[in-house]
């Protein structure tokens, strides 16, 4: 269902795709009249806020195009949505926390999935505003063994319907999809306090990561060291230089950098030798 394409890190605006996570995440606050719906399902709270920034999200370090999908059922009860998981091919999702670019008046927007039980999560959509509070809602999702979502549908609320709903879908497939990153792309983990990142990556960043610790860190930088190491990924490509991660890899795998501590996780299906 998702596609991938050119490599975000070379580009100069993934810098601002992390900038913007993190203050999305850090710096804001949940729309009272959300957190305080009649609805209960339907409420997101800053313990769900909480919870994101514990968990830490993850920033593909690929382009995601997602191919338009609708409810192959949409009842008064429920939305159906067939086959969105290969699950001859991958697992079903764990817990997950992923964020991406916001669309027409949004900031950014952020899903973090929960596992409640097999095949039972709780989805919490966080729709971060231009200006003004956080909205967006919570709501159950159920996922079987032929990788089908079931979202139970809300008065005057049905899955699909409308951009708002259409954009939560985009955002929960985008979500899952970061299970199967996990087994077959490398990420970068930044960590700072509490305040924590994954940046999806391949190799080529992992040697930027070793590139980055020998330039001086500019203003920019110094606060936050994971732009540097983007910025660094740049000016190493256009420099051509190439650096061997071999012992690396072999060893604890982490750097620290202006108070930032950055830790390469390898794909979990990989085994180094």
């Amino acid at each position: 269902m998702i596609e991938q394409s050119s490599d975000l890190w070379s580009k100069e605006e993934f810098e601002s795709h992390i900038a913007s996570t993190l203050i999305s995440l850090w710096e804001t606050r949940i729309d009272p009249k959300i957190s305080k719906h009649p609805d209960k399902t339907l409420r997101l709270t800053d313990a769900e806020l909480v919870q994101a920034r514990i968990f830490g999200p993850y920033i593909p370090g690929k382009d995601r195009r997602f191919i338009q999908i609708s409810a192959d059922n949409n009842s008064d009860s429920k939305a159906i949505f067939s086959h969105v998981i290969d699950v001859a091919n991958d697992a079903l999702p764990k817990d997950a926390c992923c964020s991406q670019m916001g669309s027409n008046d949004l900031y950014r927007q952020m899903m973090y999935l929960q596992k409640l039980s097999s095949g039972h999560y709780k989805a919490s959509y966080f729709a971060f505003q231009n200006k003004g509070p956080t909205k967006g809602f919570s709501t159950l999702v159920d996922i079987d063994n032929y990788g089908t979502l079931t979202i139970p549908n809300r008065p005057n609320l049905q899955w699909g319907m409308d951009s708002e709903t259409i954009a939560f879908v985009n955002a929960l497939i985008h979500t899952i999809q970061a299970e199967s990153d996990r087994r077959f792309c490398w990420q970068i983990e930044a960590k700072e306090k509490l305040a924590h990142a994954y940046l999806g990556c391949q190799s080529e960043q992992v040697k930027s990561l070793l590139y980055a610790r020998s330039l001086p860190l500019s203003s920019t930088g110094r606060k936050r060291p994971i732009l540097h190491l983007v910025e660094s990924h740049r000016r190493r490509l256009a420099n051509g230089t190439d650096i061997d991660i071999t012992s690396f890899l072999r060893g604890v795998r982490e750097v620290e950098m202006g108070g930032t501590l950055f830790k390469v996780h390898a794909p979990s299906n990989l085994e180094l030798k």
